[in-house]
């Protein structure tokens, strides 16, 4: 009888709690994002590097830093955000806007043909409307 009891009321619980564990690790954990929105008013995002803003964060900060003038504080940012998501072409675009309003042309040509390799839709549509106005 102690044996069905166990079999019936101790190990199931016991199992889903092993095979969660075993699926949220291998899917990269389980953090509270997943349950609830988390996410940071722009208003209160400050540079600190000891803050642990996911990149949407960062980039969100580099945008309201760039429009406060803050170039290289945008910049900062900017390069945070390719730490946590370094695919994102959004980010290599406010890049390029970056280094074309400090004059450095060179290093926006080249971050103009990586962020058109990380998010080519958007870079042609860019090139495009670029190519028009020169016209």
């Amino acid at each position: 009888m102690f044996h069905l009891l166990l079999k019936l009321l101790v190990l199931p619980p016991i199992f889903l709690l092993v095979g969660f564990w075993v699926v949220s690790f291998r899917m990269g954990g389980v953090v509270p994002g997943d349950f609830v929105r988390s996410e940071i008013p722009i208003s209160e995002l400050k540079f600190d590097d000891w803050k642990t803003y996911g990149g949407d964060e960062w980039f969100a900060l580099a945008l309201k830093l760039r429009e406060k003038g803050d170039l290289r504080g945008a910049e900062l940012a900017a390069r945070k955000v390719l730490q946590v998501d370094p695919t994102n072409g959004g980010v290599v675009g406010l890049l390029v806007q970056l280094h074309a309003d400090k004059g450095d042309i060179k290093t926006a040509d080249y971050l103009f043909e990586l962020g058109s390799r990380l998010w080519p839709a958007y870079y042609r549509k860019v090139r495009e409307r670029r190519e028009k106005g020169q016209q």
